[in-house]
């Protein structure tokens, strides 16, 4: 299922293992809902408390002699610009998110979980799965 613009206001796909440590990531683009060494680290979105200040994924792009920065999120930190929006398609275990930007390239970011069905012990590893985590595609000219 995507979802995309005011559908983003409830999403949250949680990453990591099934009790065993993980963190959500929000339709903001945010890391919420920190779950680490058995502290849970929650609450409402941007909420005190459901973020760990200063995290996020940012993107930089150098074309000929201008640079471009963004956060990979639509909400601002440090007053640093932010994407126009995202896309996230939510196919748990897997996540796939586009986003929006007015960089020279499009941005992808791909994550997955290790949920594997009747096999408790390999899904609550505390860990989040992306051999490259992030695509950056040129557009054809």
């Amino acid at each position: 299922m995507e979802y995309a613009e005011e559908r983003l206001s409830v999403f949250a796909f949680p990453l990591g293992g099934v009790g065993g440590g993980n963190l959500s990531f929000a339709g903001t683009g945010q890391l919420v809902a920190w779950q680490i060494m058995n502290n849970f680290n929650s609450g409402p979105h941007g909420a005190s408390g459901a973020l760990v200040p200063l995290t996020f994924f940012a993107a930089w792009v150098k074309q000929g002699r201008t640079a471009k920065a963004r956060l990979l999120q639509t909400t601002p930190v440090a007053n640093l610009p932010t994407t126009k929006g995202l896309r996230a398609e939510n196919r748990f275990p897997t996540l796939l998110v586009r986003y929006e930007t007015d960089l020279p390239v499009q941005v992808e970011l791909k994550a997955w979980s290790p949920f594997i069905p009747l096999n408790a012990k390999d899904s609550a590893l505390p860990l989040l799965f992306s051999p490259s985590p992030f695509t950056i595609l040129l557009p054809s000219r």
